[in-house]
């Protein structure tokens, strides 16, 4: 048993098939390290020896979430989250909110995020249950960001940021819309090249590569299929520029 157990008691129990572990204190929690060594007569004594550090009794008290970058070569900045604390918990359900109705649950951990040049602020939940039954939640309002220039590389909006000359301004609408979304391009210089959609978890749902653009310099697409939330909606021209249109996907209460 190492050092910090020891401060607490507990009741061992053994067989042929099992160590039990029970805190005589309801209490009591700590690390407790088992060794198990199994001898084999029939192998002219063979001995192998398992040892494994266990956690006995409620878990840690959650104080936070701790963040991991998983994508550090990207111009798009997606951070791991997982809770602070909460040792000796078996199951933790991650919950991300942009805003009413956008909710994502996930469990074990949840990534997030950030497009180039921007910061993204959120809720992030965490219910937690240990191997007790007992169990806790804890609510954070948090922020990532991802740098206009990543180290080492050029920076991914330095054209856009400080464009000579527009390649054009971009108004989406309806915004809200529950189907259809009209893209109105104004001072268009550069024919579009591609359209994609990424959801607010960075992941991409949406892209078209053919674009139908009238000669009032508009285009359609059908966002129909999508499920209610925030969507980033980026616009690709043929010369490299590009250009991000945030829009709201709601099927119910749009008025008109």
């Amino acid at each position: 048993m190492d050092s910090a157990a020891k401060q607490h008691s507990y009741a061992y129990r053994f067989s042929a098939n099992e160590v039990v572990v029970t805190p005589i204190n309801a209490n009591s929690s700590g690390w407790v390290t088992l060794e198990v060594r199994v001898v084999s007569p029939a192998c002219n004594a063979f001995t192998r020896t398992v040892t494994r550090r266990i956690w006995v009794g409620k878990m840690q008290t959650i104080t936070g979430f701790q963040s991991t970058l998983i994508s550090p070569n990207a111009c798009e900045k997606t951070y791991r989250y997982t809770v602070r604390g909460g040792v000796g918990g078996q199951r933790f359900t991650y919950t991300y909110n942009i805003g009413q109705p956008t909710a994502y649950t996930q469990e074990d951990y949840i990534d997030v995020t950030a497009l180039y040049g921007e910061c993204l602020d959120f809720t992030l939940t965490v219910n937690a249950v240990g191997a007790c039954g007992d169990t806790q939640q804890i609510t954070r309002n948090l922020r990532t960001c991802s740098p206009l220039t990543p180290p080492g590389q050029a920076p991914c909006m330095a054209r856009v940021i400080q464009p000579t000359k527009p390649v054009a301004s971009i108004k989406a609408y309806p915004n809200p819309t529950a189907d259809k979304l009209n893209l109105a391009f104004e001072n268009l210089s550069s024919p579009v090249a591609q359209i994609s959609v990424q959801n607010s978890l960075g992941v991409k749902v949406l892209e078209a590569t053919k674009i139908d653009v009238s000669k009032e310099n508009i285009t359609s697409l059908d966002l129909g299929h999508l499920p209610d939330g925030l969507y980033v909606l980026t616009v690709v021209f043929e010369n490299g520029e590009r250009s991000n249109v945030k829009v709201v996907v709601q099927k119910g209460n749009i008025a008109n």
